[in-house]
This record gives structure tokens, C-alpha cells and sequence, in this order.
């Protein structure tokens, strides 16, 4: 079920298009999503959208639209909530937690560039070569050839070229190594999601994906928000080092007996 179209425009029209609606104006753009508890005066809604398992309270909507909201996108979903409601949504859901997640925006692009340096590949005793690791755009076809991806990163690539999301991959020497792709593309902002293969950890690939998609996305005037939950500090300390600073937050509710990974 899609939301109205004249629906989801008022609703865009009142919530600006900045990092803290990122995942909430999203999905009203796509039209690929719901709208459940809506009132008009003071406004308050969830969007949800089920594909994705998220949902995204705005104001107080009622108590009992929370609690079925958070039946629909099921355990591992994604429920958002603000500063300003945060304490309703607790109550509403008295046996949930929030998790504060900072949002940030590239504000140094030098940091990013410095940080995704020409790679050197030595040739033979006391001498190397540089070589600039190929970045490429991932299609439907070249998706189905890839290997040694788990069944939820591979899903989750499909669902997003789907969208018509662009998806770029690293790669070393012809393997796979490493994934960024735009999650919830706005009007000007988008969503870094990036996942980088087990063997290929802490080695700069993620990096070098996303300053790849960064380029690309900036030829739209699109500009990167990257989301990182206070408990995930390797998340934090890269976007700090790819020149990423904290905006804004906003809070992920956790169900009860959650484990923080």
C-alpha cells in the first residue's frame, strides 16, 4: 500500500529537508511507503515503510498506532524518534530503549581526500608503483555473478538498485572488497551506507567507496549524511577521519533484550 499523493506532499511541505528527516522524508518521496496515526494540528504521523523495516514517529501520534507500527517492521526493524518525542514514544513503549544516533555532514572534503590516498604496490625490492583501486558502479548483471556475499547484503544490494539506487563497489585486484550506496536519497541529501567484506576490514576499502559515491552524488547536489549510533564508535571514528561532523541526533528505539554488536 502507497501513501496518497497529495498527502505525502503536505507532509513533505512541513517537514525541511535537513539530516534529522532524512529517513523520513525518504520514503514520502518514493511513494513507496505508509502513513498511519495522521493528525493535522499538532502533526503527528508514522511513516513506514515495511520493505525496509523502518518506521519514523513525528510528533504524538497515538500510543496504540506506536505499538502496531512496531508489530509491522518486526524485530531488527528500525524505529526513529526526535528529541522532541522521545519521552512520549518511551512511554508509549515502556519496555523499549533509545539509542542516541548522531548524524553528520561532510564538512572537510580535503580529510576525505587525504584519506583515500593513491595505493602503492610494490614490483620488486626497493621500488613500487602506484595504482588507483578500481571503484565501479554494480548492475542487476554484475550483482548475480558476484560471490561470497551473505544472503542479507545481497538483499539488501537488490533492494536498492531496485530504488534505482546507485551502487559503487571497491574492488582489489578484480575481488569484491567493499559497498557504498545512497540509502534514503532526498532533493539534497542522502544516506551513506556502506559495508565492507570480512577479509577486507580496516584496510581503507570502505573508504575509498565512499569517496567514490560522494563524487558521484555531488554531481547531483546531493550531500552525504552519515548516521552512527553512540554505541558503534568504529562507525564514529571513520566518518571523523573522512572529514564528517556532527550535526544533529535523533534516537532508535530497541526492543527489549537488544545486544548492542
Amino acid at each position: 500500500m502507497t501513501v496518497d499523493g497529495s498527502l505525502a506532499k503536505r507532509l513533505l511541505e512541513a517537514l525541511p529537508d535537513v539530516p534529522r528527516w532524512l529517513e523520513t522524508r525518504a520514503p514520502l518521496l518514493s511513494g513507496d511507503c505508509e502513513v498511519l496515526g495522521f493528525v493535522e494540528a499538532p502533526l503527528a504521523f508514522v511513516v513506514v515503510d515495511r520493505p525496509l523495516r523502518l518506521a519514523s514517529i513525528v510528533g504524538e501520534p497515538e500510543a496504540e498506532v506506536i505499538r502496531e507500527v512496531v508489530e509491522q517492521v518486526g524485530e531488527g526493524g528500525d524505529v526513529l524518534a526526535q528529541e522532541d518525542n522521545r519521552e512520549y514514544v518511551e512511554r508509549a513503549l515502556p519496555s523499549w530503549s533509545a539509542e542516541t544516533a548522531h548524524l553528520h555532514l561532510l564538512a572537510d572534503e580535503s580529510a576525505l581526500r587525504k584519506a583515500v590516498p593513491e595505493s602503492e604496490v610494490p614490483i620488486h625490492p626497493g621500488r613500487v608503483v602506484l595504482f588507483r583501486p578500481e571503484v565501479r558502479v554494480v548492475t542487476h548483471a554484475s550483482l548475480a555473478r558476484a560471490e561470497g556475499l551473505s544472503a542479507e547484503l545481497r538483499e539488501d544490494l537488490e533492494r536498492a538498485l531496485l530504488r534505482w539506487v546507485v551502487v559503487a563497489a571497491h574492488t582489489e585486484f578484480g575481488q569484491l572488497a567493499s559497498f557504498c550506496y545512497a540509502a534514503w536519497p532526498t532533493e539534497t541529501l542522502w544516506d551513506v551506507a556502506i559495508e565492507t567484506m570480512e577479509p577486507y576490514r580496516r584496510q581503507g576499502h570502505g573508504a575509498r567507496a565512499v569517496k567514490f559515491l560522494v563524487d558521484h552524488m555531488w554531481e547531483q547536489r546531493k550531500r552525504p549524511v552519515w548516521g552512527a549510533l553512540e554505541s558503534n564508535a568504529a562507525s564514529l571514528a571513520l566518518a571523523k577521519r573522512l572529514g564528517f561532523r556532527p550535526v544533529d541526533t535523533l534516537f532508535v528505539m530497541h526492543p527489549p533484550g537488544y545486544a548492542r554488536g
